[in-house]
């Protein structure tokens, strides 16, 4: 029998699936006054919303809410999307000098580094765009800065978002010919990998956290983690994205592979296997984890196993709560073996 084409949903439990949709949906409506506040962190996709895959993307990880815990990450992953709007020139005007002062200021609101009178000046004014992002990300600094585990997980998160915006200002200078573009897997894979900012927030559900202290061995495997799974979510991006992504010439895995001489097929096959041997290593560091740590493993698995079966089956933009719904009401086949 053949394999069923993939589903989105394919990645959520079953038994876990009706709780999981409810969960976004009350924080899609939670989030609803925050994004009118800061209309730019939902993109320009019309009556579609971000908030409504960010929402579900964490209520995977956490079928069980706290459903404050799934709004306050879900606000993060939206200044996420943000920014990749513009570093990619989705909202258009910005130099690549622009995205860089902008990444660096919220690498910095992230480190809890005293405020610049440039910042300053810009989140007061947020009636445009640098200072909607802006406002928005010490926002979202201070709800985090809330929780208990900041107190000692603030230095590891603030080293993740400083990764992510570090790639994410290399990839920009890429599309504006002011670095080379990688042309193995192994230049850009390590890049993308974190510049994709899953890492940083799987680092982001560490520190909005109530979890007591946990050694720094204990962190550095949680963060070996995390970068797995981002590989394998920037991986399965990169399958889902190709075409888009060729068309506008941004850096791809896809593109990479068949720049070399792989066929289309060679490529994905290619990228799948990197892609399987991704989670099946996430899987083995999830047991490095202590006890105290089980739990956050465990709402990392099931996050990126959601995520990645997303992708597979199709991209985040144009998504409603509506069209969730839809998605619910067609029984998922019996996944069989070839």
């Amino acid at each position: 029998m053949a394999v069923p084409e993939p589903r989105p949903l394919d990645g959520i439990d079953p038994d876990h699936l009706e709780r999981v949709v409810a969960t976004a949906e009350r924080a899609v409506i939670r989030i609803a006054p925050w994004t009118s506040r800061y209309p730019i962190m939902d993109g320009t996709q019309g009556p579609a919303s971000r908030a409504v895959f960010a929402s579900l993307m964490f209520a995977a990880g956490l079928p069980d809410g706290p459903l404050d815990r799934i709004v306050d990450l879900t606000r993060a992953a939206l200044t996420v999307a943000c920014l990749d709007d513009l570093a990619d020139g989705v909202i258009p005007g910005y130099s690549c000098a622009a995205v860089e002062a902008l990444a660096r200021d919220c690498a910095a609101l992230w480190a809890g580094e005293a405020e610049t009178g440039r910042r300053a000046r810009a989140r007061r004014a947020v009636g445009d765009e640098e200072g909607q992002v802006l406002a928005a990300y010490r926002d979202c600094v201070e709800r985090v800065a809330g929780y208990p585990a900041y107190r000692w997980a603030g230095r590891p998160l603030a080293r993740a978002w400083r990764r992510a915006f570090a790639s994410t200002v290399l990839e920009t200078r890429w599309r504006f010919g002011l670095a080379p573009t990688p042309t193995t897997l192994d230049d850009y894979l390590p890049v993308r990998a974190q510049s994709v900012f899953y890492p940083a927030l799987c680092a982001t559900a560490l520190a909005a956290s109530h979890l007591p202290p946990v050694a720094d061995g204990a962190v550095r495997a949680y963060e070996d983690a995390c970068h797995l799974a981002g590989l394998a979510v920037r991986v399965a991006n990169d399958l889902q994205s190709v075409e888009r992504e060729l068309a506008e010439g941004s850096p791809n895995a896809m593109a990479i592979l068949l720049a070399s001489g792989h066929t289309m097929r060679q490529a994905a096959d290619e990228l799948l296997a990197i892609l399987g041997a991704a989670l099946a290593d996430l899987t083995e560091a999830l047991t490095l984890l202590p006890p105290v740590l089980a739990g956050l493993g465990d709402q990392l698995a099931r996050m990126t196993r959601f995520t990645c079966a997303w992708y597979l089956a199709r991209d985040t933009y144009g998504l409603t709560s509506q069209g969730l719904r839809d998605l619910t009401s067609h029984p998922r086949p019996d996944r069989r073996p070839a």
